[in-house]
């Protein structure tokens, strides 16, 4: 099946949300690199599900972020990180799976209710870099043309300090875009994530 013309298509409403969020994004991430900041690296593993996912795909995520204290019970954090997403399935005993793999942009706003414990929430715009479907011992090939090259989702979390650098974190990521346009099953993308951050250096 061909797909040269395919368009994936948001409504008016929706892109306007979207602006404005990710205007938010860039607007408080240049407060947040001008202001004291600490930075760190942050990594684990993702499970990826579509809907009427069969089984979900297990990969990794790993990037970067600048977390910003406001004061004691708030802060912000944008991030830059790479996540492996898609899904498994099985048709006639033979496994299919759809590797779709992003660079994802979030930014969280983190709420400590203890000095231990953080709850986390926020926008986050992925950006394709690789998509390829294996069906049984099949070479995998490439379907990156049928993929939309942005999603958009919001994450959700809490994370625990584990101590003073490092921090335990669990996230679960609610995606909003239909990733494909040839039928009329929605397909959006969900992600829980699970690993550790570790804050390096404050500027």
């Amino acid at each position: 099946m061909a797909f040269e013309n395919l368009v994936f298509k948001i409504p008016t409403v929706m892109k306007m949300i979207y602006m404005l969020l990710w205007g938010m994004t860039a607007s408080l991430f240049s407060i947040v690199i001008n202001g004291q900041t600490t930075f760190g690296v942050k990594g684990g593993v993702n499970i990826a599900t579509l809907p009427e996912s069969y089984k979900p795909r297990v990969s990794v995520h790993g990037g970067i972020f600048a977390n910003r204290s406001l004061n004691k019970y708030f802060s912000i954090q944008p991030e830059i990180y790479f996540s492996g997403e898609g899904q498994r399935a099985y048709y006639n005993s033979a496994e299919h799976v759809w590797a779709l793999d992003y660079i994802e942009v979030p930014l969280m706003i983190q709420v400590y209710p203890l000095p231990v414990l953080f709850l986390e929430a926020g926008p986050q715009v992925g950006f394709l870099v690789n998509a390829k479907e294996k069906l049984g011992t099949s070479t995998p090939k490439n379907v990156k043309e049928n993929i939309a090259n942005v999603q958009f989702s919001i994450a959700t979390g809490l994370g625990v300090k584990l101590c003073d650098p490092i921090i335990l974190y669990a996230r679960y990521n609610f995606g909003f875009t239909d990733l494909t346009a040839y039928d009329v099953i929605e397909h959006p993308g969900n992600v829980g994530q699970i690993g550790l951050a570790i804050r390096l250096k404050t500027l």
